[in-house]
């Protein structure tokens, strides 16, 4: 065999070698390709969720901040809607305490009255909201307020009652009717009831007992006309007179007007820390 031939067998051995040689480099590049896909994969899914959670994280984030707002600004509205009922309900029954003691018109002292009832009907409806909204501490706050109020606005109205059945039965003591020996009688046996109490400090040995004095002042309120008095104003003039006068509320009014200054500043102090804890 000559050279050439020689050199084409040694052609032939060497590209049968490098055919394989080739396909096994070739499938090495083609498994390092796709394993570096795969790692391109799986970091670009990686950002990609990455991302996607910051987003969730930013869209929570800001709706629990709007939320928050949110509920401040119900509480705020609350508190401040209760605060305003309460203060009216304080204004309206002073307006018909001073109105009382004026000598204000019955008619005056009617339309007093129904502007105070008004006030108490949105006074309640305001604590209703208020219990809702909560904290319980806040709710716990208002009812004693509100109870504050209302014991007040009774002494007030009371007061009020008294004072226009004490000025009625004057003004009828004063006619010439047939009817004002029997508003003395009334007078006189509220003075005796008075001094059976021990409200007057006047000595007098001929007192009958309470029991008696009681059942004069009964027999002396009977004896009036008709419709001159309604039942309510004749109990809070008795009691009023029992008490002391009509002319005067007295301590348990100054001590019920004292206690509702300081559960409403106790609301405010409780619902100013509320709100600024949201």
């Amino acid at each position: 065999m000559d050279l050439q031939g020689i050199g084409a067998l040694v052609a032939a051995a060497v590209a049968a070698i490098g055919i394989p040689t080739a396909l096994l480099v070739g499938r090495w590049q083609m498994h390092a390709a796709v394993r570096a896909a795969e790692e391109t994969g799986r970091a670009g899914t990686a950002q990609a969720e990455a991302t996607y959670r910051a987003a969730l994280d930013a869209v929570r984030a800001e709706t629990s901040a709007a939320h928050a707002q949110w509920r401040r600004s119900v509480q705020r509205e609350a508190y401040a809607s209760f605060l305003l009922a309460a203060d009216e309900v304080d204004r309206t029954s002073l307006s018909l305490l001073n109105g009382a003691k004026a000598g204000a018109t019955e008619e005056k002292l009617k339309e007093l009255f129904n502007e105070l009832n008004s006030a108490q009907t949105a006074l309640h409806s305001a604590h209703l909201i208020v219990s809702l909204e909560g904290p319980e501490r806040i709710e716990e706050t208002a009812n004693t307020l509100e109870e504050c109020i209302f014991q007040m606005v009774l002494l007030r109205e009371d007061f009020a009652r008294a004072k226009t059945a004490w000025n009625r039965i004057e003004c009828m003591m004063e006619s010439n009717s047939p009817h004002s020996s029997a508003a003395l009688n009334l007078i006189e046996a509220l003075m005796v009831h008075r001094q059976c109490l021990g409200v007057d400090d006047l000595e007098n040995e001929t007192l009958p007992s309470e029991y008696e004095a009681e059942v004069e002042v009964g027999e002396a309120f009977s004896a009036l006309p008709e419709q001159i008095l309604q039942d309510d104003e004749e109990l809070s003039l008795w009691e009023w007179h029992a008490r002391g006068s009509p002319s005067d509320l007295g301590e348990e009014h100054d001590f019920a007007s004292r206690s509702m200054r300081v559960t409403r500043r106790n609301f405010v102090h409780a619902a100013r820390a509320e709100l600024n804890n949201l």
